[in-house]
């Protein structure tokens, strides 16, 4: 019997209180350890987590507060009053309290515990930095360190890893049914309609960006907005989408053609499926996201369109659709197995059109695991 690529991605297990299993407590439990290891080596005393994101990361709950974890492991989750039910039902491996006061509660913590150097993540406001100060002046210096979150996340989990198929599953469906009822006399507007209406009879979160849907020239625009342009016979179509299902991202584009394609569009097309298909093969363990976006600008370079490349080959995606590792020319990152990128190399002629084919695979020793299914093969729709 064929497999079937677009059935239904969902039935991941879930605990009593309907937490999938990549945010359940033991996977975040286990991920606070990792991140508590990294925080002693770096000599911290403490480390302030203020961004949503990660502590959804460390702790499993989309929040409101802040997150304190220690280089001992433990681990304090300060909510307002609007998250602090379901951080006490949720949350079972560490110390959950209601943010009240954010002096009176870390100042004498924080003379208590002698913090003399203390972390955070992510870019703060000056008006946050000074009240961190004056909320604890013992600690003498204040650390930005956005990079440790970043490597800890940048390496998914085996769980996370099914969350990720899981979302880019669906996402080949959406998009499979979708194209399947373009017609040409639509709007790039009728288009992002049907397909929005689609991931939300899917039961997904909703998307992971705001879709692209570039219609004929528009699609030489890598980041075009969607328009009233009518799509007209033999015209491309560039949608560039993604969807969010169980807090993760994915992320795929696909170029097709409803008629004939033209010929310019048609050899295009030939030369960044090429390079993505090269690209791919490259990536492996040990490589560095600059050695693989090399592969892939090269076949472009060769065939005279390499100005035309005007981005990078890919990104990690995972919480958020862009994520560290990227696949750059300027991203010396070597790639780790498990890490979770997106490979989308593109051609863009002003007044003619583009192409770019999106793909997100996983990291292996040896090579890498392409996830996205649907067909990227050259493909006409009817007229």
């Amino acid at each position: 019997m064929t497999k079937n690529i677009f059935s239904d991605p969902r039935g991941t297990a879930v605990g009593n209180a309907g937490v999938p299993a990549h945010l359940a407590p033991p996977e975040c439990a286990r991920r606070l350890a990792r991140f508590a290891r990294r925080i002693a080596k770096a000599g911290l005393d403490a480390f302030f987590v203020f961004t949503e994101v990660n502590r959804l990361y460390l702790t499993g709950l989309k929040s409101g507060g802040i997150l304190l974890v220690l280089p001992d492991g433990a681990a304090h989750l300060y909510c307002d009053s609007l998250y602090i039910e379901m951080a006490r039902e949720q949350v079972d491996f560490a110390s959950v309290r209601l943010l009240r006061d954010f002096p009176k509660q870390f100042g004498p913590l924080a003379r208590k515990m002698n913090w003399r150097k203390a972390g955070y993540e992510g870019s703060i406001s000056t008006i946050r930095h000074k009240s961190l100060r004056e909320a604890m002046p013992s600690v003498q210096e204040w650390v930005e360190s956005e990079n440790t979150l970043r490597e800890l996340r940048a390496i998914k989990s085996p769980a996370e890893q099914a969350a990720i198929r899981r979302a880019v599953r669906l996402a080949d469906r959406v998009l499979m049914d979708t194209l399947a009822e373009v017609r040409p006399g639509m709007t790039e507007w009728d288009i992002r309609r049907n397909l929005i209406s689609r991931i939300h009879h899917a039961d997904a979160e909703g998307e992971s960006f705001d879709a692209i849907i570039a219609a004929g020239s528009n699609s030489s625009k890598p980041h075009a907005s969607v328009t009233r342009r009518v799509l007209r016979p033999n015209h491309a179509l560039l949608v560039d989408m993604g969807i969010r299902l169980e807090h993760y991202c994915s992320d795929m584009t696909r170029t097709v053609f409803f008629g004939k394609p033209p010929a310019k569009m048609k050899a295009l097309y030939k030369i960044v499926l090429e390079a993505q298909r090269k690209a791919i093969a490259a990536i492996r363990a040990g490589k560095t996201g600059a050695e693989i976006d090399q592969v892939a600008r090269r076949v472009i370079e060769k065939a005279g369109h390499g100005k035309r490349f005007c981005h990078g080959l890919g990104h990690g995606i995972g919480l958020e659709v862009h994520e560290s590792p990227g696949l750059s020319s300027k991203n010396n990152t070597v790639l780790k197995p498990g890490m979770v990128v997106t490979v989308e190399p593109g051609i863009y002629l002003p007044g003619v059109g583009g192409v770019r084919i999106e793909d997100v695979v996983i990291v292996r020793e040896g090579g890498c695991e392409i996830l996205t299914a649907m067909p990227k093969e050259l493909t006409c729709y009817p007229n």
